[in-house]
């Protein structure tokens, strides 16, 4: 791997940009030696199989409806909480 290549690849991990560290290893896929092809492309693969899993996308929605009912309840309580004494 060439240090240019390396150079960038950290820079963007430092960014926390994700989309642009994947867009730039596919990009320069070629140039990554032939071990790191193979694992770059199994990560990738699983990547995108779990992606489309509908196993992982009801979970998500679920976890997501969840975290929605908690804060609900939070700001129920704290509505409850304000109501002034009868």
């Amino acid at each position: 791997m060439t240090p240019q290549l390396q150079s960038e690849i950290d820079r963007l991990i430092e960014a926390g940009d994700e989309k642009a560290l994947e867009a730039f290893v596919v990009e320069h896929f070629s140039e990554f030696p032939e071990n790191i092809q193979q694992k770059l492309f199994a990560t990738l693969y699983a990547d995108a199989v779990g992606a489309n899993d509908p196993k992982k996308i009801i979970q998500g929605i679920q976890l997501e409806g969840i975290e929605a009912l908690e804060e609900i309840e939070k700001v129920r309580t704290s509505l409850q909480s304000n109501k002034p004494a009868h």
